[in-house]
This record gives structure tokens, sequence and C-alpha cells, in this order.
């Protein structure tokens, strides 16, 4: 008799109880990785947006410093903000007018090269901005990489830079 209960008893969990267990935490994270894939891409959405808006600043003031009362229009600057140390640097000859001018794709390719990185849902290092001198002392910028909300830009409309 003392046999007969041993065998009976029942300890642990069916192969039913364990698949149904597994079925359950393989539909809780199904549902779950992509909202937290979604969530990191925001985060770095909104850590590549206060960079930017960090370079801006950043290369606005330099600029003002440096170069507004040197500047006529059609001139043309491009700068590149280095996010670890929070600096800007003029990287374009300076003086460069935008009709005589004919090094730009090498700083177009920085900033595509930028703009790419935003694409991969990456924490841009460098953040470049093109600045360009209008009539009346107006100033024109554009920064890559550029967001729309919380995706990066990929295609600009009218004449800049930094245009896919």
């Amino acid at each position: 008799m003392h046999i007969k209960k041993k065998l009976h008893s029942k300890k642990g969990f069916t192969l039913a109880e364990l698949l149904i267990v597994c079925g359950i935490i393989a539909i809780l994270t199904g549902i779950s990785v992509p909202i937290f894939i979604a969530q990191r891409h925001k985060a770095v959405a909104a850590v590549n947006v206060a960079n930017i808006r960090s370079a801006k600043v950043s290369v606005l003031t330099r600029f003002c410093i440096d170069n507004l009362n040197n500047s006529k229009d059609g001139d043309i600057f491009f700068y590149e903000y280095n996010v670890d140390t929070g600096k800007a640097e003029l990287i374009s000859p300076e003086g460069a007018n935008s009709l005589d001018f004919v090094g730009w794709e090498k700083y177009y390719a920085l900033g595509r090269q930028e703009t790419e990185t935003a694409a991969r849902h990456r924490v841009c290092d460098r953040i470049y901005v093109y600045i360009r001198m209008g009539s009346n002392m107006s100033v024109m910028t554009q920064t890559a990489p550029w967001y729309d909300g919380y995706e990066p830009g990929t295609a600009l409309d009218g004449d800049s830079p930094f245009g896919a």
C-alpha cells in the first residue's frame, strides 16, 4: 500500500501545463519586444534632437562672435559640433561664397554620414551646421542630421546642402 501511494503522488507540472506557460511567455515577449524597440528609437531621437538644439545655439553664438560683422550676402560657413565636448568649430574656409566655392562635396558627405547614423537610430557624435548669409544680415541654418518629429529626415525641400 505504501508503494502505491508513492506512484500516484503527483509532484511537478504536466507537459501540458509547461507548454501553456511557455506559450504565454512567448506571447508576452512578442508583444513587449517591439514596444521596447520603438521606445528606444524615440529615446535616441530625443537625444539627437537635444544635441541638434545645443549645436545650433553653440554654432550661432560662435558665428556671431567670429564672423557676423565680416560676412556679406551669399557667404557660407560649415561648422562641426562635437557632442562630447560641446564645442563648435568652423571647418569650411572663411569667407567662402556660395558662387565660387567648389569644395562642397566634402562637407555634404560629412552631413549625409551623420544623417545616415541617425536613420539607423543611433546617437550622433557630431552635428554639422550650415550657415548661409542672406540679404539684410539674415541667416539661414541647416543641420545634419535633422528630424521631422521623432523620425530622422532623409530628404529636404529646396536648396539645402544636406539633402539626400
